[in-house]
């Protein structure tokens, strides 16, 4: 009894915020690293250091927040004394047992919800400022992403090709390089190979181990076949012996685990320049502020007991200073449906139309 509750104890307070943030910084291509499929043992370890520093930033957001009647020296007792085979507890943890369990609870949803945050946060600015291609140790572990992307072209060891080609660097920030042509040579039977060509539009990779591909999907795909005997190759684009013939569809998979080789080609592409927030229209505008006033609404009223607050709204503060937590909630929740009102929901349908008038002009 003493193990399955310590093991419990331990899978909340350290592994769930550990594994929320592995799930929540391993986003988009490179979410198959968060796998599924490792052991218990193997999860638990990896889960423990980022679920430790998670559950001790909570404890200092908490005692800096509030002002609460009690130590780490007695959060620590509390835990051992819960941990021991011993059932008589002192005055402390009796206390903390019978009465505040509830406020515990909401505490672990609070580090819960600060570790997806700090998940999405970490990897978002890793990738805004491109730590990963500037520093190894950052980098995430699918490398075809960076192949295929493009972004293996800014990698330190790659940035003496323009030294050698003649390639203008300029390239690098002007243009983007996906998606890449590839020229795809696959075994065959009878030892045999056939070339395949098209734009490599995406791709996954192999559960079992990352580094290898599983799939390839190529848009505007070609293969090379052998020309046929007395065929009319004038209107055919013939590569040596091979004949290279358009394939019917949209989208060509092709199974990577007879894949020989892969020669790919960057083709630099103008970026698209994003508007700036002050470019953006008056309705845009005031649904940004909207949507910050919400975000402040949400925290003032929530922790409006706070000395910085007390004097910000004096009779709301007087209104709300008995309420419990989730009343608070309860009511900020109400307070932002209400603003929510007065805010544009024709924005986006906004944005649609100036894309669309762009276009035909």
């Amino acid at each position: 009894m003493s193990i399955t509750f310590d093991f419990l104890l331990l899978f909340i307070l350290v592994v769930i915020p550990g594994l929320l943030f592995k799930r929540f910084y391993f986003f988009g291509d490179f979410s198959k690293q968060f796998n599924s499929r490792e052991t218990v043992y193997k999860s638990v370890f990896y889960s423990i250091i980022p679920g430790v520093l998670i559950q001790v930033l909570a404890f200092l957001v908490y005692f800096f927040l509030r002002a609460p009647n009690f130590c780490s020296k007695d959060i620590i007792s509390v835990f051992r004394e819960m941990l021991s085979s011993d059932e008589k507890y002192s005055e402390f943890t009796a206390g903390f047992l019978n009465n505040d369990i509830p406020l515990f609870f909401l505490h672990e949803l609070v580090v819960f919800g600060l570790a997806v945050f700090l998940g999405i946060f970490l990897s978002k600015f890793i990738r805004v400022f491109k730590l990963d291609i500037r520093y190894k140790i950052l980098r995430f572990k699918n490398q075809w992403y960076y192949i295929f992307s493009g972004e293996i072209r800014s990698f330190k060891k790659f940035k003496i090709i323009p030294n050698i080609t003649g390639e203008s660097s300029f390239l690098e920030n002007k243009y983007k390089f996906y998606p890449p042509y590839a020229d795809i040579l696959v075994e065959g039977g009878s030892g045999g190979t056939n070339l395949y060509t098209g734009y490599v539009i995406d791709y996954d990779l192999d559960y079992e181990n990352l580094n290898n591909l599983d799939k390839i999907y190529l848009i505007g795909a070609n293969r090379y076949r052998p020309v046929k005997e007395k065929e009319d190759t004038s209107k055919l684009a013939v590569k040596g012996s091979r004949v290279k013939v358009p394939i019917e569809g949209d989208v060509f998979i092709l199974q990577a685990d007879k894949i020989l080789n892969i020669n790919l080609t960057f083709i630099p592409q103008e970026l698209e320049i994003e508007k700036k927030w002050y470019d953006v229209s008056l309705l845009s505008k005031i649904y940004i502020i909207g949507v910050i006033l919400n975000l402040f609404i949400l925290i003032y009223v929530a922790f409006i007991n706070l000395s910085i607050f007390k004097n910000l709204i004096p009779l709301l503060t007087e209104y709300a200073k008995d309420f419990n937590f989730i009343q608070r909630l309860l009511m900020a929740f109400l307070i932002i449906q209400t603003v929510t009102l007065l805010m544009p929901s024709s924005v986006f349908k906004e944005g649609e139309e100036e894309e669309e008038e762009e276009e035909e002009e």
